[in-house]
């Protein structure tokens, strides 16, 4: 770990930012090493994302060398995954190249979602990821389930239930939306364009008339764990706007994800409960 706090600290007077939101950045500290550092930078996850990528062959995920803790701000040194976020070169992107791309993370998405979870070591707690084991719902925050979640009955309460809200009548009828009938799968949770990296050709191979795009890694599993078969899809197109470039981002998503109108359009009622 020592090798990589040097590292830091000559990145840290001349830092090649690749990210940053307010407190948090993501700094390039060599071709091969970046940090991640922050207040409140959840690392709960790593274990769960190790488990899924250790048994997913074609997965392309970071490698953790290390975590550094100072009070509340973490330091999490991972691999750097080549390329740029698919988020910046979308609008460049022809149908047949996105295509490729949406047949990439199908390779990678059917093997994630044919996992079974790790053993949990706390009672009835079934669904979600982190250590000990929790639901999260990553809208405006991040809510964390308080108590371990088993069943659908379960993480809908979970969903519809707020303290500081009242309890209206508008909110029993979306709650009574919700089915309870969905399987459980292994899910990334937040299958955005920024945490997809990519590498795209500038040249034309003999054998190819377009440019070609390789997926080369999938960033960002503060979200993943074990939840509903339809949470993907919803999580993929939470943070897709009007305007912001992604409108048809919702036609590039893995086939093995599936296609889930109904609870997308419950879940946009339930985003705007919580306001």
């Amino acid at each position: 770990m020592w090798y990589l706090m040097e590292a830091y600290w000559e990145k840290a007077f001349l830092p090649d930012v690749l990210w940053a939101l307010g407190s948090t950045a993501v700094l390039g500290l060599s071709e091969e090493i970046v940090m991640k550092a922050g207040c409140g930078i959840d690392t709960d996850h790593i274990p769960m994302m190790n488990y899924i990528k250790t048994r997913v062959p074609r997965l392309r995920a970071p490698h953790i060398h290390g975590v550094l803790q100072d009070g509340r701000r973490n330091f999490v040194f991972m691999s750097r995954i080549k390329g740029e976020p698919l988020d910046r070169v979308w609008k460049t992107l022809d149908n047949t190249q996105k295509e490729s791309i949406k047949e990439q993370l199908e390779t990678m998405f059917s093997g994630i979602r044919s996992l079974a979870p790790p053993p949990s070591d706390e009672p009835h707690a079934l669904l979600g990821g982190g250590i000990p084991r929790r639901c999260r719902d990553a809208r405006r925050h991040v809510r964390v389930a308080e108590q371990p979640i088993e069943s659908m009955a379960e993480f809908n309460l979970f969903l519809t239930t707020d303290p500081n809200r009242t309890e209206t009548g508008r909110l029993k009828m979306t709650r009574s939306f919700l089915s309870t009938d969905h399987k459980f799968v292994m899910t990334h949770g937040d299958l955005h364009p920024r945490n997809i990296m990519v590498i795209a050709s500038k040249t034309l191979p003999r054998d190819v008339f377009t440019p070609w795009v390789k997926v080369t890694g999938l960033l960002d599993w503060e979200m993943c764990g074990y939840y509903p078969d339809y949470w993907e899809y919803v999580k993929a197109l939470h943070t897709i706007h009007p305007g912001d470039g992604f409108d048809d981002w919702w036609n590039y998503l893995p086939a093995s994800i599936g296609v889930w109108p109904k609870e997308y359009s419950v879940d946009e009622l339930i985003s705007r409960w919580r306001g």
